[in-house]
């Protein structure tokens, strides 16, 4: 293992309008694996990641800002749990990542709308198929509602959102795990230096597999739950 390793990350943006950005940016990267064992003895090297990010950018154009960019990114040295040696990792083959992501949101009047896509394709560099347990489009959306300061249900606030889950595999690309979709909800209200929120994570009780990690380990999804918080700042 390398005793050092220098991290480079630059970029160039150009705006050909005032509310509008073009960029390009490249990272080259590492992230210490701390002092996970590897299987068959020895301390894992550093997680090593290079990518190139080029796309538009929108700024405050009718209440709107939204981003669309493409991505190419590579990793190496990625650790994943051993599912034969309890404690111990092992090393991934080399991952590549192409595809696209865009998000959007709008805010007006206390009104905040934000909604993203995610399009990849994740794979395997040496088997060619895409790693297990990961999804290669996702989809979100989230709203939220603050009463404007001076009206009569000033301090409350109230949302939601949904978050949208593409399909993937495990066991090598055996087993398809579906695709799921969940909904959040949250209402709050907030006076003097207090605040009380409610809570409430996939109400519509969405059965779904959160994770298949091996034959006999299925992790399904916690189903619908509530949570009332009293918070205050000082």
């Amino acid at each position: 293992v390398e005793d050092d390793y220098i991290s480079e990350r630059y970029g160039v943006v150009i705006k050909p309008m005032d509310n509008m950005s073009v960029f390009w940016g490249s990272t080259d990267a590492f992230r210490g694996n701390g002092t996970a064992l590897l299987v068959g003895g020895g301390i894992a090297p550093p997680e090593i990641s290079t990518g190139i990010e080029y796309g538009i950018k929108m700024d405050s154009v009718r209440h709107f800002t939204g981003t669309v960019s493409l991505f190419d990114i590579n990793v190496t040295n990625r650790l994943q749990d051993d599912p034969n040696n309890v404690g111990f990792k092992r090393i991934r083959p080399p991952l590549s990542n192409k595809g696209w992501e865009a998000s959007l949101a709008w805010d007006y009047e206390g009104l905040t709308l934000v909604g993203g896509y995610y399009d990849g394709d994740l794979l395997d560099e040496d088997s060619g198929l895409r790693p297990d347990r990961e999804p290669n489009k996702t989809i979100n959306f989230f709203g939220r509602y603050k009463f404007e300061k001076g009206s009569s249900l000033e301090g409350f606030s109230f949302g939601g959102g949904t978050n949208w889950v593409g399909e993937a595999t495990s066991d090598g690309g055996s087993r398809i795990i579906d695709s799921y979709q969940t909904v959040d909800v949250f209402a709050s209200y907030a006076w003097d230096n207090w605040k009380v929120q409610l809570n409430g994570s996939n109400v519509l009780d969405e059965n779904f597999t959160y994770r298949y990690i091996r034959v006999g380990l299925v992790l399904p999804a916690q189903g619908s739950r509530w949570a009332l918080s009293l918070k205050r700042s000082f």
